[in-house]
């Protein structure tokens, strides 16, 4: 179902593209065109990333979660819903949104947040939900009301490791995400109302610093040591990269750092369970945009400028989290690469900011149409910012394309 195209492109810019074979894009285009802008979620794409985090991680543990970072794309809930994965949330909002794709089945929903007011706890503990708090303060708000209804709650903790990767623009070090070693050590393990019962990490998305991830998992070996093992889960978070532009290590190089940690942890405590929250990695390199290029504007002689129909600021939120690093996979559909040319290309708002990247590509027309892959995490949003509109969202399924 997929290919790498152009290659010759491939080699220049130094990634890869999985585009979608031109006779499926045909078929969806022929009655989809007129959609246009639109973004396009491959199922099997979401399985195959599951999967190789399947196969990595569930025969060092017996138990072994995947706990989906639902704000990376709140469409492709119901997606990760039938393919059995857990949910990761952090807002009350979303935590409702959650519940209700799966008040059907006994699905696990861990809920961490940096503003946890006490009306947001008493929904977050009434509603079966598994809490990780993200401050001492936190702390002291659960164990007053749990002291208060006289309940036996059990609550996970968030941890600063103070590891600060390099080659990412999204960091957690010092930013109010958890509490660091010497705050948890004040922390009571275990009340009379409350007990902590696992460790949470997070270090950064598009982690791409290994070094990052052996320094931070060592501090919480090093806890876990301390309470002689008995939390009864490890929860590594998420951030496992994907290719953009430039390539990223392997997720079994990530692997290879944190499996060694794991069977430490775990030779004391056979029944530990290990939790990661992937969103990007998982949902990431199955999106697809479509855009249509409206203007071609000549700079004589210098970059030409291709308009599209589609916008950043609701298409590709995550090239303006990112400080306009994330540049995503373009190729132009039906064209090859015989003459090619270097272009910027511009969405559709007057914002100087509105940005996708500087390309170079088969020579381009009004009308022709961009693919960009890798558009499936932190990229539509509802923002209409000087009236720009939001791309229609389907899945494909092999078959079907369902719209969303």
């Amino acid at each position: 179902m997929f290919l790498l195209a152009p290659l010759s492109l491939c080699k220049q810019k130094r990634f890869i593209i999985n585009q979608m074979d031109n006779k499926t894009i045909h078929k969806i285009l022929t009655v989809n065109d007129h959609r246009i802008p639109m973004v396009i979620y491959d199922v099997d794409v979401i399985k195959r990333q599951k999967t190789s985090l399947d196969n990595l991680f569930k025969n060092v543990v017996k138990k072994f979660t995947i706990a989906y970072s639902y704000k990376t794309n709140t469409a492709l809930g119901q997606t990760m819903r039938d393919l059995d994965c857990s949910f990761q949330v952090t807002s009350i909002n979303h935590l409702r949104q959650v519940k209700q794709l799966t008040n059907k089945k006994p699905f696990k929903i861990f809920f961490n947040s940096r503003n946890l007011t006490k009306k947001d706890l008493k929904e977050v503990i009434h509603g079966g939900v598994h809490l990780i708090i993200n401050s001492r303060s936190q702390y002291d708000m659960v164990q007053e009301l749990a002291t208060k209804q006289r309940q036996k709650l059990q609550i996970g903790v968030r941890i600063d490791t103070k590891s600060l990767p390099k080659n990412t623009f999204f960091k957690t070090v010092n930013t109010g995400l958890g509490l660091d070693y010497q705050e948890f050590k004040g922390l009571p393990r275990k009340s009379k109302c409350l007990e902590i019962v696992g460790l949470h990490a997070h270090i950064a998305s598009q982690n791409t610093d290994l070094l990052s991830i052996e320094k931070g998992i060592k501090v919480l070996s090093r806890i876990f040591e301390q309470n002689n093992f008995n939390f009864r889960y490890l929860n590594l978070g998420g951030g496992f990269p994907i290719q953009y532009k430039n390539s990223v290590p392997t997720i079994k190089s990530f692997a290879e750092k944190i499996i060694p940690a794991i069977r430490k942890i775990q030779k004391p405590n056979p029944s530990l369970e290990f939790i990661i929250e992937p969103g990007r990695y998982i949902v990431g390199p199955a999106g697809y945009l479509f855009a249509r290029v409206n203007d071609i504007i000549s700079n004589h002689g210098k970059i030409d400028v291709a308009v599209i129909n589609c916008s950043v600021f609701s298409s590709v939120r995550d090239r303006i989290l990112s400080g306009y690093v994330i540049e995503l996979p373009c190729v132009v559909f039906k064209k090859q690469k015989i003459e090619t040319k270097k272009y910027l290309i511009v969405g559709s708002s007057p914002s100087s900011c509105d940005t996708f990247g500087k390309y170079v590509l088969p020579k381009i027309r009004i009308g022709d149409i961009l693919i960009f892959s890798h558009a499936g995490a932190y990229c539509l949003s509802n923002d209409d910012f000087t009236g720009v509109e939001k791309p229609q969202e389907f899945v494909w399924t092999g078959n079907h394309l369902l719209p969303i």
